[in-house]
């Protein structure tokens, strides 16, 4: 007897039970940007989630590279950066830009959170910002007269060389064409 109460009761609190599942993710895993201090550099990314999802975002910072999410609590502005991106919103893609004032590299977290929730979902953030375009010499390096010679000899060379066939091509081409109007 007691054991018909129990296996009762057990399915009477089953059956009270509402059970929810949620559907949701970022893409990509990591973002990447290279680029110029001072200037926007944006990408894509994109939210996964049941329609009537909200999420709301973030983006944080850390000194380090580092898989640990309590690392990254720095904001944007103590490193002179500004992230641009949507705070709340639902799924989609959507765009992250950034702008930052100071050279270097700098490891981030966009965090999106499902509002009212706990349950989150982020993706990595590589920036590295250079003082201006990369370029093989910058402007206040001279180009090493050694390297202006030996490309100027090897660009003769080839020029000569390419003479060479064109002369002997457009001359067998002219002895074919005289001889066949011969016979």
């Amino acid at each position: 007897m007691k054991f018909i109460f129990m296996v009762v009761g057990i399915l009477i609190l089953v059956s009270q039970t509402n059970v929810v599942a949620l559907t949701f993710g970022i893409a990509p895993e990591r973002m990447t940007f290279e680029g110029i201090v001072g200037e926007e550099i944006c990408r894509e990314f994109s939210l996964i989630g049941d329609e009537e999802l909200i999420f709301e975002g973030a983006v944080k910072w850390s000194e380090e590279e580092t898989r640990r999410i309590s690392d990254y609590k720095i904001e944007s502005g103590e490193f002179g950066l500004e992230a641009n991106y949507p705070r709340r919103i639902g799924n989609g893609t959507q765009m992250l830009c950034i702008i930052g004032n100071h050279e270097g590299k700098y490891y981030g977290a966009l965090f999106y959170n499902i509002e009212g929730t706990n349950y989150g979902v982020g993706t990595w953030i590589n920036l590295e910002l250079t003082k201006k375009k990369s370029s093989f010499f910058s402007e206040e390096e001279e180009l090493p007269l050694e390297i202006i010679s030996k490309s100027n000899s090897q660009n003769l060379r080839m020029l000569f060389f390419n003479q060479i066939v064109a002369t002997v091509s457009l001359g067998s081409l002219l002895v074919i064409l005289i001889k066949k109007k011969l016979y």
